[in-house]
């Protein structure tokens, strides 16, 4: 019987749950933009534009999250902060502090979900918890690239 690699086993499932993190946290900011858009407070179109803004990166970071390797490497392409931890990390930091502008109890706490995500994204990054995608999307170009030879 041929043992399996315990720690390949942990980063892999850490790595599921942070990608179903990941979405489910980008969920609540876009439903806290879109509760904020259609909400009829008097607000200066800022106030809108910034709802918009959530709307469309949460929606960017659910679709990423949830297609397949060929739109990931597209985005890897044009946007090679999004293929690593850190990035991604950063990216959710910056729309839990958006979301701290909106209003509500419900922004304030998707905003903290947010947060804390990004820090864990972070974590993952710097204190080697898990690959980066980058990572395995070189080493699937170059399998990929070996078969076609």
């Amino acid at each position: 019987m041929e043992r399996v690699d315990e720690s390949a086993f942990k980063v892999t499932r850490r790595k599921y749950y942070m990608k179903l993190f990941s979405i489910l946290s980008s969920t609540l900011v876009f439903t806290a933009g879109l509760i904020n858009f259609i909400s009829d407070h008097d607000h200066h179109y800022l106030y809108h534009l910034t709802c918009v803004y959530l709307m469309v990166v949460s929606a960017a970071i659910i679709v990423l999250e949830a297609m397949p390797e060929r739109i990931i490497h597209y985005a890897q392409k044009n946007f090679p902060f999004i293929g690593q931890y850190s990035g991604r990390g950063a990216l959710f930091i910056i729309l839990g502090t958006f979301c701290f502008g909106l209003e509500g109890a419900y922004s304030d706490i998707a905003g903290a979900i947010v947060l804390l995500c990004g820090i864990l994204a972070l974590a993952f990054h710097y204190f080697g918890m898990a690959p980066d995608s980058s990572e395995a999307l070189t080493e699937l170009n170059d399998e990929s690239q070996a078969t076609q030879m």
